[in-house]
Formats: structure tokens, C-alpha cells, sequence
């Protein structure tokens, strides 16, 4: 049985979730079509202003978890169980599977073979960043180096966020 704290956290993760659509929405497309996206339905600012009043309130982010929730509950009981949250997470991992060979898939026999996969051509750009010298190959001191410029980086892009 999964605990009230438990809920509690899922209740908020899934307004993370919404918050986070709404931003992602906001700043790129992300599927072929306008009402789709990487991780399932796009959000678009008209769904989200439910009053239709031009500005997205806080109010309507919070209902709008609040009808994930209510989609997610499958038996209405009011509470989210494991099955159901399970059931939720397949049927968007299949929308996503299904979308990802439709956005990939080049010669259409609906696989995936390796040079259609999203990044199959990062190792060739990752390997030429990590090279400093350009002898064609990576020393440890190159590795290091590489991977200590990258935390970095990371670090300075978090203090912008």
C-alpha cells in the first residue's frame, strides 16, 4: 500500500510535470504534428488558459493536475495504485515508442536500425571534443580534462536556470 507521503509526492510530481509541459510548450516543438510532442500530448497555452482569458493561472495548472490525476485513477477510487500508475507509464512509453519510430524511421519498414537512431552520429563530435591533440586517439589526461570542461559547464549553465 503506498503511504500518504507517497501520494503527496506524486501529486506533486505531476504539477511539476504540468509546469514543466507549460514551459517546454513555450519554448519548442518537439513532434511532427502541432498537438504532439516527445513525451506524449503537447501542451499549448490555449489548453492550459481554460477561461480562455489570455493568462495561465496558477489555479488552472493546479486543475489541470488535478484531470491527470482523474485520467491516471482509472477506477475512481481517488487514490493512484501502482497497477494504475504502471498502466499510465506503458501507455506512454508506447506513444512515445510509436512516435519516436515515426520521427526516425527514413526507409519506412517501421525499425529502427542504427544509423536512424536520434545521436548515432554524437559519438564522431563527442570523440572530436575529447581528442585536444588530434592524433586519433584519447589519452587519460585528454579524458579528464574533457570531462572536467563539462562539469564546468554544466555548473554555469544550472546557475543561469
Amino acid at each position: 500500500m503506498i503511504s500518504t507521503r507517497t501520494f503527496a509526492g506524486i501529486i506533486v510530481a505531476t504539477s511539476l510535470i504540468a509546469v514543466g509541459a507549460v514551459a517546454q510548450s513555450n519554448t519548442k516543438q518537439q513532434g511532427p504534428g502541432p498537438e504532439s510532442g516527445m513525451h506524449g500530448k503537447k501542451m499549448s497555452f490555449e489548453m492550459l488558459d481554460t477561461d480562455g482569458n489570455g493568462e495561465i493561472t496558477l489555479e488552472e495548472i493546479q486543475n489541470r493536475s488535478k484531470d491527470r490525476f482523474v485520467e491516471i485513477d482509472t477506477n475512481q477510487d481517488g487514490k493512484l495504485s501502482a497497477e494504475e500508475l504502471e498502466a499510465h507509464a506503458q501507455k506512454r512509453t508506447s506513444e512515445r515508442v510509436a512516435l519516436m519510430i515515426e520521427r526516425h524511421d527514413k526507409n519506412g519498414d517501421s525499425l529502427l536500425v542504427i544509423e536512424e537512431m536520434p545521436g548515432s552520429g554524437r559519438g564522431e563530435a563527442m570523440f572530436e571534443r575529447f581528442d585536444l591533440d588530434g592524433n586519433g586517439s584519447i589519452s587519460q589526461e585528454e579524458f579528464d580534462e574533457a570531462k572536467s570542461k563539462r562539469k564546468h559547464h554544466g555548473k554555469r549553465h544550472n546557475k543561469d536556470n
